[in-house]
């Protein structure tokens, strides 16, 4: 069971944008997966792998995505990948795969059916410019519970400019440009 806690780990390293800590992670797993014959867990290290590569513009995620491909098409499973949605759609429709295309075609469309669902899965945090303050904090709290700009006055006992200002500069930290998008961040 501990090697679920290191996926799980990965990705959460994958979220976070440390997807050189992320591959460590995976990299400890290689050796007990092949010398156990963990296919589905190797499957998924090769996954992780190719999303790490792919957003560090490394080429070698194309290797790692190709043998992926390869060994969820020998065993004819879909969900292994399409359970990835919106995170591996990118690799996906760059790539194809040209050893069976309705193999492909169902995997693209389980895939497209993930990525509708969970939009957001694995999709890595902002890096803020910089942090945002205690006061800013509340206000996005505020914010991501629909509230308005005289409501969280209200709620934090301050001035409606003050929240406006405040709102200002969360925008700005998290490189949005409308309040429904920091809600989303």
């Amino acid at each position: 069971m501990w090697r679920y806690q290191y996926i799980t780990r990965a990705m959460v390293e994958i979220v976070l944008g440390e997807e050189n800590a992320a591959l460590l992670t995976l990299a400890s797993l290689i050796p007990f997966c092949e010398r156990c014959g963990r296919v589905m867990d190797r499957i998924y290290i090769r996954i992780l792998t190719a999303v790490c590569y792919q957003r560090q513009n490394n080429a070698r995620w194309q290797e790692e995505w190709m043998q992926a491909l390869d060994a969820v098409h020998e065993y004819r499973f879909v969900m292994p990948i399409a359970q990835f949605g919106a995170a591996v759609m990118p690799m996906l429709t760059f790539t194809g795969y040209k050893k069976d295309e309705s193999f492909f075609s169902l995997l693209l469309q389980e895939t497209r059916r993930q990525a509708v669902l969970y939009p957001n899965f694995l999709r890595p945090m902002p890096r803020l410019s910089e942090p945002l303050s205690p006061a800013e904090m509340q206000v996005l709290r505020l914010l991501c519970g629909n509230r308005s700009n005289q409501e969280i006055a209200d709620i934090l006992g301050v001035k409606v400019a003050t929240v406006k200002t405040h709102v200002i500069h969360i925008l700005q930290k998290l490189g949005v440009k409308r309040r429904g998008e920091a809600k989303e961040v």
